[in-house]
């Protein structure tokens, strides 16, 4: 599946590179300036005491990685819709602010739960990291929304079983990809980061739409 998922994803990589890099800015911009803004409150309050303005940094920095995790979960549900062949727009990177302490609650539990498991050993925090790959990306699918933060880890765990080691593979190419654009100042980037999201979003919806089709079956 991993295979599959690349080679699609090479394949529909020219046509979609701009649509893809344009939301990646877009997120990069807003995480970009809300972290300046972090710093900038930092550096004014440092000028009266340096430890509140270190705790404060800490504070900030926390709020706005999870401030931003819906925008995160939005952008996937718009390279899902790139995949699906079904309608993508900028708008979609804010459409799950309403679901914020769902998706909140669900990647701190994600998180949490790989925190204890690589606290045991690198390479079961890195499994179990895995093994959650699908988590953000049925926030995303409106079809899962009845589901639980608890039900939806579950349920990754569940669908990434026998999947783990493809997953890894695809995802240790790409790693190597990384490494070579810089070798080229980053112009490979322009074409191997698209393809990276793209394959990633096939590979979970390969499995997501598998698994909704074998639920209707039943």
């Amino acid at each position: 599946m991993g295979k599959e998922a690349r080679l699609w994803a090479k394949e529909h990589r020219d046509g979609n590179k701009w649509n893809v890099w344009q939301a990646i800015l877009i997120v990069g911009a807003i995480s970009g300036a809300a972290s300046y803004a972090g710093v900038l409150i930092t550096g004014a309050l440092s000028f009266l005491n340096e430890n509140l303005a270190q705790s404060i940094s800490s504070l900030l920095s926390s709020i706005v990685e999870f401030a931003l995790i819906p925008m995160t979960i939005g952008m996937i549900l718009y390279v899902v819709n790139i995949v699906r062949g079904e309608k993508f727009e900028l708008g979609q990177l804010f459409s799950k602010y309403n679901q914020f302490f769902r998706i909140f609650v669900t990647n701190l539990l994600y998180g949490i739960f790989v925190l204890l498991y690589t606290l045991l050993l690198i390479v079961p925090g890195i499994i179990r990291a895995i093994s959650y790959f699908l988590v953000n990306y049925m926030l995303a699918d409106s079809d899962f929304d009845n589901l639980s933060s608890g039900e939806i880890l579950d349920l990754s765990r569940q669908l990434m079983d026998g999947h783990k080691a493809e997953y890894f593979k695809m995802n240790l190419y790409y790693f190597f990809m990384e490494i070579v654009g810089m070798f080229t100042l980053g112009i490979l980037w322009i074409w191997t980061i698209p393809e990276m999201n793209l394959a990633n979003a096939k590979f979970a919806t390969n499995l997501i739409d598998e698994y909704k089709k074998n639920n209707k079956e039943k």
